[in-house]
């Protein structure tokens, strides 16, 4: 839920600019505020989750979005098939990746329990990527534990690494967070509505779910 932070909006903009970036890929789709905010800024807009219901919502609250497309597959599955257009069509552009897509399955393999892996797999090699990953543990702010282990540098060092080793990494503090409350969220650039109150609501119910960690990962050091 990036779009919960206003300071972490700012930085994937200035991001965008800094890279010419053109196509945004949100994995997990969830309401689709994400998908919404991004249209607003990115020429393409691709969305995808494996939940019906999630889709249904994001796809009628989305509705007059054009440049956005909803998809219905698992996140490292399209990564794979973006990848193969993408060399099919010759492009040398930069695409920003929004990895949000946290499902956990503890009866998979050790390396495919997590979805954000899996994710990192598709993309080994993809150095026009720049990369954002959400609830990542940074030691200070909120992040995903399961089964006792914290989604941070742990889970997804390796994996990253293999996408680009020329990568420089940063991430986010307390102090860097500007989160919209119930009182403030219709500033927010996302639809004004039940769902965005209920998020917001949600977000808002304790520090940890309130400050999330990110990790970002460029191709040049800013």
């Amino acid at each position: 839920m990036c779009w919960t932070d206003r300071k972490a909006t700012e930085t994937i903009l200035k991001l965008k600019e800094e890279f010419g970036i053109k196509t945004a890929i949100s994995t997990g789709t969830f309401r689709g505020n994400d998908a919404y905010l991004y249209s607003k800024y990115f020429d393409e807009v691709w969305s995808m989750d494996i939940n019906p219901e999630y889709l249904k919502t994001a796809r009628e609250r989305l509705k007059g979005r054009d440049n956005v497309h909803i998809v219905f597959m698992p996140s490292d599955e399209f990564i794979k098939r973006f990848r193969c257009v993408y060399e099919l069509e010759n492009r040398d552009d930069y695409v920003y990746f929004y990895l949000d897509a946290h499902f956990y399955n503890p009866k998979l393999s050790q390396q495919d329990k997590w979805v954000v892996v899996k994710e990192l797999k598709a993309l080994k090699g993809f150095t026009k990527a720049v990369i954002v990953v959400h609830d990542f543990d940074n030691g200070e702010l909120g992040h995903l534990v399961y089964d006792g282990e914290h989604m941070g540098w742990n889970v997804v060092g390796k994996y990253i690494q293999e996408v680009n080793p020329d990568f420089h990494y940063y991430t986010n503090s307390k102090k860097d967070c500007d989160i919209y409350t119930e009182k403030t969220v219709s500033r927010a650039m996302v639809p004004y509505d039940f769902y965005t109150i209920d998020n917001i609501k949600y977000a808002n119910t304790s520090d940890e779910k309130r400050y999330r960690g990110i990790l970002y990962a460029t191709p040049i050091k800013l």
